[in-house]
């Protein structure tokens, strides 16, 4: 943990109400387990203890148990005004700590060494399947006499099931799941395959120049450097200005909020994942419980139904037989057309959930459609939406950043469902309703 105070609050350190909320600062910043550094312009004359506000700050380090590195002055005039700072019990955090005077600014440069271990990388296992391998046509053959049996007079959530447990059938046969565990190493979406060879070859010239450190060496060594810089900051700018040419307002929010971090995940302390997704569900469950039970509360409304228009005849809403009689009592049977229709404009995104990615189904189109219509029909006409398709993947993500992360209240569920099936019926669903209303 570092802290570097503002220019707003810089200026202003002198105040004592600034020396009070900065000594406050200071107690939480050392009351907390991680290494603590403290550095910048504080603009105080520490080389002058006798000041009053010097007095004031330096004992607000001592009792916070902080610890001032920096010896000698720090400014042109000769007053030590830059400080490094860390915990008074971590000696060898900060080590060889130095004031170079002959730059350009009137405040000196200053420099130490941290001890500060590289963190090691975790061991990830990855669990996934090759779909690219998959050939087509025996495919369709294998998809076709895994749906044999389906049940066609069957409720929507046998549809389901039957579908879900027919493809992963399938799966397992042509294209099996394999896990794999490697170091998770995360990349950036511009990261692309010129900057990793760069860095590569960054790497290969810094152990040239290790080895036998002529000028020649380094000044290879440093012009790798800056192509590498070069190369990130064209990568950046390219990657981000196609994200936001031809952006609507929602990307663009979205790519603002990845560059300016708004969204960072924060989760209560917890002892295992198990016991904190155990409370979130728990929680979840009983807020949804009381909206319900809220709305069930509520006595219905006394007012009769809004009269129609007489301008309004039957033929005015559509083919929808059940709009004849002014209101939408069932849904009519959805058409093949129709449903690929939805299908192809739907988006290539999935869920975890989802048993095929939806750019194959698409390809294969005319091997899943009959079941599918099969599945939108029966939950259109019973008026059941099928259970398997309401499990959802659900993030926590706190309301605010600066909320108490450890009350659950202050967290809202993100779900990520099936999305394919469950997509179809609703958009199938919606388009009548639309064409009712």
């Amino acid at each position: 943990m570092w802290y570097r105070p503002p220019p707003s609050m810089r200026n202003s350190l002198k105040t004592r109400e600034f020396l009070a909320d900065y000594d406050e600062l200071v107690k939480e910043l050392s009351a907390s387990s991680s290494k603590v550094l403290l550095l910048g312009d504080f603009n105080i004359h520490v080389d002058i203890p006798s000041k009053p506000e010097a007095m004031e700050f330096l004992s607000s380090l001592d009792e916070a148990g902080l610890c001032q590195h920096i010896q000698g002055p720090t400014h042109r005039c000769g007053h030590t005004l830059d400080l490094i700072i860390s915990k008074d019990n971590d000696d060898s955090f900060v080590n060889s700590c130095w004031i170079r005077e002959k730059l350009y600014s009137d405040h000196h440069f200053l420099g130490c060494v941290l001890d500060v271990a590289r963190p090691k990388l975790q061991n990830v296992t990855s669990v996934s399947r090759n779909f690219r391998s998959l050939n087509k046509d025996s495919l369709c053959s294998k998809i076709a006499e895994a749906f044999v049996d389906f049940p066609f007079q069957g409720t929507a959530d046998e549809h389901v099931t039957f579908y879900n447990n027919a493809i992963f059938t399938v799966l397992d046969t042509m294209c099996p799941a394999t896990k794999r565990t490697h170091k998770f190493r995360s990349h950036p979406p511009w990261y692309s395959d010129e900057i990793y060879e760069a860095r590569r070859t960054r790497r290969r010239l810094e152990k040239v120049w290790s080895k036998n450190r002529t000028t020649d060496n380094r000044h290879k060594y440093l012009n790798q450097i800056h192509m590498i810089d070069k190369l990130v900051k064209q990568a950046k700018s390219s990657f981000y200005n196609d994200q936001l040419s031809d952006a609507d307002a929602k990307k663009i929010y979205g790519a603002l909020n990845v560059l300016l971090d708004r969204s960072p995940k924060i989760l209560p302390v917890h002892a295992s994942d198990q016991d904190l997704s155990n409370r979130f569900a728990t929680y979840f469950s009983s807020k949804v419980s009381l909206i319900r039970e809220a709305l069930l509360s509520v006595s219905p409304s006394t007012d009769p139904t809004p009269p129609v228009s007489e301008d309004l005849h039957p033929g005015h809403v559509g083919e929808n037989p059940a709009a004849s009689g002014g209101e939408l009592s069932a849904f009519v049977s959805a058409s093949a057309d129709t449903v690929r229709k939805i299908i192809m404009s739907s988006p290539s995104k999935s869920c975890s959930l989802d048993p095929f990615p939806v750019w194959l189904v698409k390809e294969n189109i005319d091997t899943f459609l009959p079941y599918i219509v099969s599945i939108v029909e029966t939950s259109l006409n019973s008026g059941q939406f099928p259970s398997p398709l309401k499990d959802a993947v659900v993030t926590p993500l706190t309301k605010k950043p600066t909320l108490d992360r450890d009350d659950l209240k202050n967290y809202r569920p993100v779900s990520n469902l099936p999305l394919f099936l469950s997509k179809v019926i609703e958009k199938t669903a919606l388009s009548q309703l639309s064409e009712h209303l």
